[in-house]
């Protein structure tokens, strides 16, 4: 288990972001719990690419106590993820259209998923191993800022977020 600053020395920059990153790819199954004095959302979605499991993600001034911060090691050792809800609410804010973001191959699996079809048939379809239909699922996760979360199902939004870029101008 690691908790690490975003900002780190020698340039205060994302020095310990990249250290976070360099630490799960040498060991896939560590904790990491990032602290951060800054709402940057596209620091949290480099960390979650690929695997969420183990992750955390707080802002310094909103712990709200020893037992908060207790508690989100915790839950990041036990393979849990934690965001603050300050940065959910701003990633799902700016959610509205982000499909610009997304290949042409992304675009491509998403407009299937909003046919209905499962991985599995995308990857019949395309002619594509499993793994890498679930790989571009993940990346339209990350670049649409649909986290991992409880209180919504992300590949219905991803779903919505297509229909509304594809609705014509009223």
């Amino acid at each position: 288990m690691a908790v690490i600053d975003v900002r780190m020395p020698p340039g205060f920059r994302t020095e310990g972001l990249r250290a976070a990153l360099d630490l799960r790819r040498a060991r896939p199954g560590i904790g990491v719990l990032m602290l951060s004095a800054h709402l940057e959302t596209r620091y949290l979605f480099t960390l979650l690419d690929g695997e969420p499991r183990g992750v955390g993600y707080l802002l310094k001034d909103r712990i709200a106590g020893v037992d908060a911060f207790v508690e989100a090691l915790r839950r990041v050792h036990a393979g849990g993820c934690v965001v603050d809800p300050e940065v959910v609410a701003t990633m799902l804010a700016r959610r509205s259209d982000r499909t610009g973001f997304l290949s042409a191959r992304e675009l491509e699996i998403l407009g299937l998923m909003a046919e209905g079809l499962s991985n599995q048939a995308i990857s019949e379809r395309l002619h594509l191993a499993p793994r890498t239909v679930e790989a571009h699922i993940r990346h339209v996760f990350v670049r649409l800022d649909l986290p991992p979360a409880s209180d919504y199902h992300r590949r219905v939004q991803a779903v919505l977020a297509y229909l509304r870029r594809n609705d014509p101008p009223k």
